[in-house]
């Protein structure tokens, strides 16, 4: 990922906004993968002292907030550097500082939008699973919040000090002559696109497959079961693959428990009430099929 972002920035820094190759690009694209594994250990730091408990499925949330914590950084790069193109006097202190400040106006919106959609569906998420994914969902939100934070404050610092100008004097010659090729690539390229995605039968072609594909994703729909099983949870090498196997095998179908609660008993301390209670508890254990005694566990409460 830091290979990937080094490349796109340096390569659209330099050759689409006429900046100069610098390791202060390096750093900021390796800076923006570092930040959201810091919003990561924040947040499950904060998470287990708070005494949430550790799960292996929150192994994935650092991926999770990778992709989304690069995609901001790559926001707030090009929105720099697209208002740095327009400049045409030498960038002096306070006006980096309004260029960082318009940056965040322009970026934003956008980061705190997808940030809390985010944020909100993991809470939903948290309230309804089950408490395996009740957890991975808690420390999504929390790193998905920490990380917008660490945008807005480290990142940010990080680009008001690192953040590369264009050189107003003019571009080189030869990044002139590099600029101009990919022109020439790329116009050739969208003229072909939009000749093709044009034609009558290209376009035909798209909206037939474009219905064939609702109607597979609505037959699916309609077939689709909704089931978390334990299994789920589990590597596939695991032994408790075998364990979960026997018992939805061997006891759930034929060791079914019951779960029966009588929400008005009376009062317990009668001694006659008490005896009714102990009465139907024998019934139940005494019907075909029941085990019996043994496998009775009754509470009074």
């Amino acid at each position: 990922m830091s290979i990937f972002c080094t490349v796109t920035t340096m390569f659209s820094a330099v050759y689409l906004y006429s900046q100069k190759s610098s390791f202060n690009k390096v750093a900021l694209s390796i800076i923006a993968c570092i930040t959201p594994f810091m919003a990561c250990g924040t947040a499950m730091g904060t998470l287990f002292f708070c005494g949430v408990t550790f799960s292996p499925i929150m192994c994935i949330t650092p991926f999770l907030v990778l992709a989304i914590s690069v995609d901001d950084s790559f926001l707030m790069l090009h929105a720099w550097n697209r208002l740095e193109s327009w400049r045409t006097a030498p960038l002096d202190k306070p006006m980096k500082e309004h260029m960082m400040g318009e940056v965040l106006v322009e970026t934003g919106p956008a980061i705190t939008i997808s940030a809390l959609t985010n944020i909100l569906a993991f809470t939903i998420g948290a309230i309804t699973s089950p408490p395996e994914i009740r957890q991975f969902c808690y420390s999504n939100a929390a790193a998905i919040f920490m990380d917008m934070f660490y945008q807005a404050t480290f990142y940010t610092a990080c680009m008001t000090l690192l953040a590369d100008t264009k050189d107003v004097e003019g571009v080189s010659e030869k990044t002139r002559r590099i600029q101009q090729k990919m022109s020439r690539v790329v116009g050739k390229f969208l003229r072909w696109y939009v000749d093709a995605i044009s034609n009558v039968f290209v376009s035909t072609a798209i909206v037939l497959a474009w219905a064939v594909f609702i109607g597979f994703a609505v037959l699916g729909l309609t077939r689709l079961h909704v089931e978390l099983r334990p299994s789920k949870f589990f590597l596939k090498d695991s032994p408790m693959l075998t364990m979960d196997n026997l018992r939805t095998e061997e006891v759930v179908p034929y060791f079914t428990p019951v779960h029966i609660v009588v929400n008005s008993p009376g009062d317990l301390s009668n001694e006659t009430n008490v005896q009714g209670l102990m009465r139907l508890r024998e019934k139940l254990e005494n019907m075909t099929s029941a085990i019996g005694p043994a496998s009775t566990k009754f509470f009074l409460e």
